[in-house]
């Protein structure tokens, strides 16, 4: 599986999904927000980027915080509502791993469950890593794997109902993935030449 079928595949799974997503899956999305800006330093005049955006919930919060935000989403329904309601950051399609900023402008970039959708991780961070400054921080989140209790009644529906999982989606390649625990994200954190607090 190559990295571009599968973020092409990303591409079309989240294409106008803006509303639904924000309407479902949002407030769950929402609940370490605080944490993530926390973890990132994100205060007053602080300049921090928002990667995957969404419907642009770390930017409202990173906002509030009066902070010097820019959010950017490869989706342009996403973006369409984050502009609506965080009107104080600038807001712009990109497209990982490939960030439209100069090296080391801005303090701090967070990423809020963005690097379990897509190809390459571990160029996702890179480059994220290096749009901020030196001594500047960065801080994501992950869907860990295995999932925990409530996310696997998902499975323990599907399965009750003889729903399958197609076996041709698109995986993100082996030699591109990293575990999907706390110590698999430090790992990759480290191959990336981040310092990281677990």
């Amino acid at each position: 599986m190559t990295t571009a079928a599968f973020d092409d595949h990303e591409r079309v799974q989240w294409a106008g999904k803006a509303a639904a997503y924000r309407d479902s899956y949002a407030a769950l999305c929402a609940y370490p927000a605080g944490r993530l800006l926390d973890a990132a330093g994100v205060g007053a005049d602080v300049r921090v980027l928002d990667v995957g955006t969404g419907t642009g919930t770390v930017a409202v919060l990173a906002c509030a915080r009066a902070a010097g935000v820019t959010a950017v989403d490869a989706e342009p329904s996403m973006l369409e509502i984050a502009r609506r309601r965080a009107p104080a950051a600038t807001v712009r399609r990109a497209v990982l791993p490939h960030l439209p900023f100069p090296d080391g402008v801005f303090d701090a970039a967070v990423a809020n469950f963005v690097l379990n959708h897509v190809g390459d991780p571990e160029a996702a961070v890179r480059e994220m890593r290096r749009v901020v400054r030196p001594g500047g921080r960065l801080a994501v989140t992950i869907w860990p794997y295995p999932a925990p209790p409530a996310q696997q009644l998902w499975t323990t529906i599907f399965d009750a109902a003889g729903v399958r999982r197609p076996a041709d989606l698109p995986r993100v390649a082996p030699d591109r993935d990293f575990p999907r625990t706390r110590d698999g994200l430090a790992d990759l954190l480290d191959r990336t030449g981040l310092s990281h607090g677990r």
